[in-house]
């Protein structure tokens, strides 16, 4: 399939609806989870949306969509192995430390969670959002851009800006998250 102007909506319509099922497919024999698939697949066309200017593709349409979607789950892949890691530490961590009962527990989670509320509501509207996305909607930094129309870099420099005023807000209220 010979595509000279990415510019055209049609296009990607078209693009969409003919490889959707196709990448689909692919994406599951890598990734468990059909929504998580989804998500992938979703984040592909609109990398390929936002792109679409200075898109030049020199192999084929269907190749360069299956590199272009297996790059995306290995980055998934890796993210995700970062993610869990994080968990089971956090949740060693938080076996080894905690000797109250289940009850004790529930509190200061509560309590916990309703200080990263106020502190979430504190912050600019800016920071908030990217923090919200990419850190509690567990979204990609390249999908949080996408869906605040804002550059990969520019997110990034938001989210360490959320995470940095998020620890200070909890250090500042004596909340211990070691």
């Amino acid at each position: 399939m010979m595509i000279r102007n990415f510019n055209d909506e049609a296009v990607f319509e078209v693009l969409y609806k003919k490889y959707w099922d196709l990448l689909l497919c692919f994406a599951r024999k890598y990734i468990n989870d059909r929504q998580t698939c989804k998500e992938v697949v979703q984040d592909l066309f609109v990398t390929l949306h936002g792109k679409r200017d200075q898109l030049t593709i020199n192999v084929s349409l269907s190749s360069y969509l299956y590199r272009s979607l297996r790059n995306k789950i290995i980055n998934h892949l890796r993210d995700e192995s970062v993610y869990k890691k994080h968990v089971a530490l956090a949740s060693k961590k938080y076996s080894i430390v905690s000797v109250g009962n289940d009850a004790e527990n529930w509190m200061d989670v509560l309590d916990l969670e309703k200080e990263i509320g106020c502190c979430l509501n504190s912050m600019p509207d800016k920071y908030r959002d990217v923090y919200v996305l990419t850190m509690q909607k567990a979204n990609t930094v390249k999908m949080t851009a996408a869906m605040l129309n804002r550059s990969v870099p520019t997110v990034e420099r938001q989210l360490r800006v959320a995470i940095r005023l998020m620890q200070e807000y909890l250090n500042r209220y004596k909340v211990n998250l070691q």
